[in-house]
């Protein structure tokens, strides 16, 4: 009969301890930290592209921004070659995306400030590929983009953002 007691208790004890909104949160982020280290890297190791606009997919608290950010300072960590990091943030650069769609502006963001705080200088043509391109369209052009967990996102020309970003990196 104690030892029935004493496994209600702990069962008792293990529920408040999960049910309490600090240690959810606790556990949702090592999930997370799992997720983006492990799971994530061995199914898109390969393809960065896949890898960052899947980044944000379990995220629900973080902006995309901020998870696309994050992929490539991990994708960069754990590759430790920086020819494949440059050609691969060369793909992140372009207008469009594998099946022809013009991509995410998180995208586009997360990787010029990846490129501008890693101090790659060398890259700067393609951002300027990146400005000339949004150039051809009107100023206040709205597109929607589709993210990895389903949501619709509404995005905007991001021509003067990049401008703002290059004059950075030329100063």
């Amino acid at each position: 009969m104690k030892k029935i007691k004493k496994i209600i208790i702990v069962i008792i004890i293990v529920y408040i301890v999960l049910s309490n909104p600090i240690t959810g949160h606790f556990f949702r982020l090592v999930f997370d930290g799992f997720w983006q280290g492990g799971i994530t890297w061995i199914l898109y190791k390969d393809d960065i592209e896949k890898y960052v606009y899947n980044s944000d997919r379990f995220d629900v608290l973080d902006p995309s921004f901020c998870c696309m950010t994050r992929a490539m300072d991990s994708f960069e960590k754990h590759t430790k070659d920086s020819v494949k990091v440059d050609s691969m943030l060369i793909v992140l650069l372009s207008f469009r995306d594998k099946k022809g769609d013009i991509r995410c502006n998180d995208i586009h963001l997360a990787t010029i400030h990846h490129v501008i705080h890693t101090h790659r200088c060398h890259l700067l043509p393609f951002i300027e590929q990146l400005k000339d391109s949004f150039d051809t369209y009107p100023t206040d052009m709205t597109f929607d983009t589709k993210m990895s967990y389903g949501a619709i996102k509404l995005n905007r020309n991001i021509k003067d953002n990049i401008n703002r970003e290059i004059e950075i990196v030329k100063r």
